[in-house]
C-alpha cells in the first residue's frame, strides 16, 4: 500500500498497536447503520413495552436509553438516512436525544420520553426542548435547516387540541414546529417505510414532520400514496456487449 502510495489502515475486534479495533472504526465513520432491527417482529413490542420505561423479558439495560435507541433505529429505517443518538450518550449535555435529516433536506431534532403515565406536554416542561432546538437552528446552518422538534412518547396527557395549543405557543417561541408523536403512530410508519421502501426518497418529509400538534401515520400514507401515483418509472437501458453481465 505504501508503494503505491495509499494509507494502510488495519482493523481488528478489539485493535491493538498500529490497529484500530471495529467500534472504533464505526464510531469514526458516525456509527454502524442497524435498520435490520426496525424490521425485526419484536421491534414493535419492545418498542411498546420500553415507551412505559420496562424492560422487556430478556432485554437488560436501562429502559428510557434503550428506548431512545429504538426510537433512532426506527426512524433511520424509516427516512434511510443515518441518525445521531445523542440524549443518552451525552449525560449532562442540554441536547435533543437524536437529530437526523430528512432526504428531502430538513433536519429534526427528536426527543423519546419514557414513562410509565402519559407524557405531560406543558410549557414549564419544554424548556429544555426549546434551548436545544436554539442550539440546534446555530449547528445546523447551511443547505439542511433544522425543520422540526419532535416529541415521542407512548401517550400524551393532553388532548390534541391542547397539544396544538401547547405545540403552537412552542413554535411562536422558537420559530421551529414541535410534533408530538406516539410511539404506536411511528412503529405504524416504520411499517409503511418498510412496505414502500422506494418511496421513501419521494416522500415530503416536511408535509409529514413539519406541523404543531400530534400526528400519526395517515399523514405518511397519503405522502407515499402521492409518491406511488405521481413518480414517473424508470427504465434501466442495457447496451449489449457481446456477453453477459457479471
Amino acid at each position: 500500500a505504501l508503494a503505491e502510495g495509499r494509507l494502510p489502515v488495519l482493523i481488528s475486534a478489539r485493535g491493538s498497536k498500529g490497529q484500530i479495533s471495529w467500534p472504533v472504526f464505526l464510531e469514526t465513520l458516525g456509527g454502524a447503520v442497524p435498520t435490520w432491527r426496525a424490521l425485526s417482529t419484536a421491534f414493535g413490542p419492545t418498542a411498546l413495552t420500553l415507551s412505559q420505561n420496562q424492560l422487556p423479558g430478556g432485554v437488560s439495560g436501562e429502559p428510557w436509553l434503550l428506548f431512545e435507541r429504538a426510537v433512532a433505529d426506527g426512524l433511520e429505517f424509516m427516512l434511510g438516512r443515518r441518525v445521531k443518538h445523542l440524549g443518552g450518550l451525552s449525560r449532562g449535555a442540554r441536547v435533543g436525544d437524536i437529530v437526523c435529516a430528512t432526504p428531502d433536506q430538513i433536519v429534526l431534532v427528536v426527543d423519546a420520553k419514557a414513562s410509565a403515565s402519559p407524557f405531560s406536554v406543558t410549557g414549564a416542561g419544554l424548556r429544555p426542548m426549546a434551548e436545544s432546538v436554539r442550539r440546534q437552528k446555530l449547528r445546523q446552518q447551511g443547505p439542511s435547516p433544522l425543520g422540526a422538534c419532535v416529541l415521542v412518547a407512548r401517550e400524551f396527557k393532553q388532548s390534541a387540541a391542547r397539544l396544538a395549543e401547547t405545540c403552537g405557543d412552542f413554535c411562536a417561541e422558537t420559530t421551529v414546529p414541535l410534533t408530538c408523536v406516539r410511539i404506536s403512530s411511528l412503529i405504524a410508519m416504520t411499517e409503511l417505510a418498510a412496505a414502500n421502501p422506494r418511496s421513501r426518497n419521494g416522500v415530503s418529509w416536511r408535509q409529514v414532520f413539519c406541523r404543531n400538534g400530534l400526528i400519526d401515520q395517515r399523514r405518511l400514507r397519503a405522502e407515499i400514496k402521492a409518491v406511488t401515483q405521481q413518480r414517473i418509472a424508470r427504465t434501466i437501458r442495457h447496451t449489449y456487449s457481446g456477453r453477459y453481465p457479471d
